[in-house]
């Protein structure tokens, strides 16, 4: 059964491996829902790509994401046809099984090298509770929307909690569990920790996937454009 009801006018992104970059480039493109048929299949606005209807692969499966207040929801779908429709370009697409919860933390890592804050927190054991928190300064050196990898110069043991601020859009403090510590590799520091994101808010959840999003778009884009030749000019 859905774990959402999808309506017209929600917003979502699909996920397609593009097979013109050799199944390795991942394209995200939004799109709107216009109608939910009555055999169950989405028409949705057509996506576009670089100024242009994007042709989605007609035999493949393919997923989209729908963001909610209720969190991240994930459903496979088959694209059947682009029809015209009240001036609109639309796509018709079959559904393949239920839009789920997304769990599963296997998402696009984002390269990205940004300033951390780490702060444990303390056991309330032993007396520790009473003893003021050290800050740890640290660097990433990717981000997904479960988790990160950072650089630090501690070595933090596997199940800590912490608190771990980083700059995206603005600054963002989240909740974080260590999940392992190993000795740096290619790193500014001496430690790679693995970070698992606590998630408590889910606004919070839904920023940091869509400005992951928004960066990998970025990046795409970058790579695409074409370089402009420099005139040269005579001494």
């Amino acid at each position: 059964m859905d774990s959402l009801k999808i309506r017209p006018d929600m917003k979502l992104t699909m996920e397609i491996h593009d097979e013109n970059e050799g199944g390795k480039n991942i394209l995200l493109l939004k799109s709107i829902v216009e109608e939910v048929t009555d055999d169950g299949c989405l028409l949705v606005q057509a996506p576009t790509y670089q100024g242009y209807y994007y042709n989605l692969p007609r035999y493949e499966p393919f997923t989209v994401f729908f963001i909610t207040t209720t969190g991240k929801h994930v459903l496979n779908v088959r694209f059947l046809e682009r029809i015209s429709h009240d001036n609109l370009q639309l796509v018709v697409l079959q559904k393949l099984g239920f839009a789920e919860k997304f769990q599963l933390r296997n998402c696009y890592r984002l390269p990205i090298s940004a300033r951390v804050k780490i702060v444990p927190v303390l056991p309330e054991e032993e007396g520790k509770a009473d003893e003021l928190p050290f800050t740890v300064i640290g660097q990433t050196k990717d981000l997904s929307d479960g988790g990160m990898l950072v650089t630090t110069p501690e070595f933090f043991e596997k199940g800590m909690k912490i608190h771990i601020t980083l700059e995206l859009d603005k600054p963002e403090t989240i909740d974080a569990t260590v999940i392992r510590t190993t000795e740096g590799i290619h790193s500014r520091y001496k430690y790679d920790a693995a970070i698992k994101m606590d998630h408590t808010d889910m606004r919070q959840e839904n920023r940091i996937y869509k400005y992951i999003v928004k960066k990998q778009i970025e990046s795409k884009q970058t790579k695409k454009r074409p370089l402009i030749a420099k005139s040269k000019t005579g001494s």
